[in-house]
């Protein structure tokens, strides 16, 4: 995982559509046939994302002091991904 700017965001995007995942229980209901269809696009995670198995392009951490506790579970959790699901992940 790295840290990236606009400028580079910009360059690095492979799709006018991105996808859009949340943390929520709906995410199990995603099919096969759907997760075929939506990997076409560049997509974004955010918050717990990180523990399904779905990959994402990109994945938004936001830093707060309130939030950092979570912030490095999550950081810890895609560097540590057990099947280096995220190591592209921007």
């Amino acid at each position: 995982m790295r840290i990236i700017g606009r400028d580079e965001l910009l360059k690095t995007k492979n799709s006018n559509t991105i996808v859009v995942y949340g943390c929520g229980l709906s995410i199990n209901s995603i099919g096969k046939k759907q997760r075929s269809i939506l990997s076409k696009f560049d997509s974004i995670g955010f918050n717990w994302f990180c523990k399904s198995d779905i990959p994402t392009t990109f994945y938004l951490l936001r830093d707060n002091q309130r939030l950092t506790e979570i912030i490095i579970q999550t950081r810890s959790l895609l560097h540590n991904s057990k099947n280096g699901k995220f190591k592209q992940v921007i």
